[in-house]
This record gives structure tokens, sequence and C-alpha cells, in this order.
């Protein structure tokens, strides 16, 4: 953490700066996994996957989470989802997203006999 009242302005610009990027950075990385989600359940090809980042980089707020991608996704033109998506996946569309988690820990404990 940094002490604002020690920092002259110069100093202070360049925090608020690097806190931009960094907030810029993490947005940017949320929005790459969320990406990543869908192309899972999809079943995206590394071409479908770069027109779709285009999709989520022009629309970053709708790219937070995948159920807000999803929703995205779904109010999406027909003619795009079209363009992006083979039948199988706007079929897939359709239907509720079912979130489970890729890995699951598991812990096993044994109690003394």
């Amino acid at each position: 953490k940094v002490l604002y009242s020690n920092l002259d302005v110069d100093q202070l610009e360049i925090v608020e700066s690097d806190e931009k990027r960094r907030l810029e950075y993490r947005n940017q990385v949320q929005r790459l996994d969320t990406l990543l989600k869908v192309s899972r359940v999809l079943g995206l090809d590394s071409q479908q996957l770069q027109k779709l980042e285009a999709v989520a980089n022009a629309n970053p707020p709708g790219w937070t989470t995948l159920d807000m991608a999803w929703a995205q996704l779904q109010d999406m033109p027909a003619n795009l989802q079209n363009e992006y998506l083979t039948q199988s996946q706007r079929e897939r569309l359709k239907q509720p997203l079912e979130v489970t988690n890729d890995i699951q820990p598991v812990m096993v404990w044994e109690l003394p006999e």
C-alpha cells in the first residue's frame, strides 16, 4: 500500500496510472477466463474463439461472469449466431447453463479406530 499523503504530484500520477493499468489487466483476464469457460461449454474451435473474443472486448461488462456471457450469446441476433456458431452449438446455447466446477477438491478424513 502507498501512503498518498507523502507523494508529490508526479508520483501520485504514476501510482494512479499504475492502478488503472492493473484494473484493466484484471478485467481483461476475467473476460478471457469467461470466454474460455464459454468455449469449453460450447466446444468452440480457435477461429470461433477469436471471433467471440472480439465480441467480448466490444462489451466488457457483459463478459464478467459466465452467466452474463451466456445471456449475451443468447441475446445475440440470429445472423451473428449463425456466423459464429455451428448448429449444434446454437442448440446447446438454447439450453439453460449448467454450471459445475471443473475441479472438485476431495478431502478424505480417516478417523482412528
